[in-house]
């Protein structure tokens, strides 16, 4: 397969655009975005997205030229782990995957598809949102750990705070750090059952800590909105934390608990939104 200069649309629904040399980063449109790296005809996926139906993620696959998989998950949620049924091995933290199974997750899709069902641009056809596309971890993974995929080295670090296990996996011969939901441009999500908001800020630290002990500039890829994300932005949502917990600003307007999410309060300031559970904002107060 020759390289991808400009992004091309594959499988009729994926949007893929080359970082650099057999490094592809792959979009759903208006949904979330994963990273593919391959290495002649294996293929290694730092999450998967949403895997909305089979036939389009076989038809990704191969677009790439890829007939052997491994996926490295960040976290379990629905639009992550879509690919993982067609993975020979699926790595992710341990206790992310007791919360998968403890919170029922593998049905997460179709509330997720409930929810914005009129809001988004889906694929054609038939959207698969039971639980036929089952998975299990090969292994699992955790803070430190290191492995090597074709001509690449990567180095785990262990975030929690959006959810109880989340990882961000940092590549090293490109400087190339994924940052699954850790954090991204947009509206930032502490409302679900294991999110954790004071470990969230110490996770955002231990980020900042981390790029400015790497050396040369680390180029940041989160799965959603801004792609490569501008580094300054961390430092605005650090701001906006601080900002929280210091009752500098208040809670803009409400989210009812549904499906999906614990109820939730929104914060606002800038270009930094974020949603905290309620519960987690009441104890911040008494604090």
């Amino acid at each position: 397969m020759k390289s991808i200069k400009e992004p091309i649309k594959a499988a009729d629904w994926y949007l893929v655009r080359e970082i650099v040399g057999d490094i592809f980063w792959v979009n759903e449109p208006g949904h979330v975005s994963f990273y593919v790296f391959r290495s002649n005809n294996k293929g290694l996926m730092i999450d998967s997205g949403l895997g909305l139906t089979t036939k389009i993620g076989k038809g990704l696959l191969k677009f790439l030229g890829i007939t052997e998989l491994v996926v490295y998950c960040t976290h379990s949620h629905c639009d992550h782990i879509g690919l993982n049924h067609l993975a020979k091995k699926v790595i992710i933290g341990r206790r992310e995957w007791e919360k998968y199974i403890e919170q029922n997750e593998s049905d997460q899709l179709r509330h997720y598809y409930n929810l914005l069902k009129s809001e988004k641009e889906w694929p054609r056809g038939e959207i698969e949102l039971h639980n036929t596309n089952l998975w299990s971890p090969s292994e699992f993974i955790s803070e430190g750990d290191r492995f090597e995929f074709g001509r690449w080295k990567f180095q785990t670090l262990e975030v929690p705070g959006h959810t109880c296990d989340s990882v961000i996996f940092y590549e090293e011969v490109n400087n190339l750090l994924f940052l699954g939901d850790l954090i991204y441009s947009g509206t930032l999500y502490f409302h679900f059952r294991d999110s954790n908001f004071s470990k969230y800020e110490k996770s955002l630290d231990k980020l900042l800590q981390f790029i400015n002990s790497c050396q040369g500039n680390v180029s940041l890829w989160p799965a959603h909105n801004q792609i490569p994300l501008a580094p300054p932005f961390l430092k605005d949502v650090k701001e906006v934390i601080s900002a929280i917990k210091s009752r500098v600003i208040e809670p803009a307007s409400s989210w009812p608990k549904d499906e999906m999410f614990e109820e939730g309060l929104r914060f606002s300031k800038n270009d930094v939104k974020i949603v905290l559970r309620k519960d987690e904002y009441a104890n911040i107060r008494k604090d």
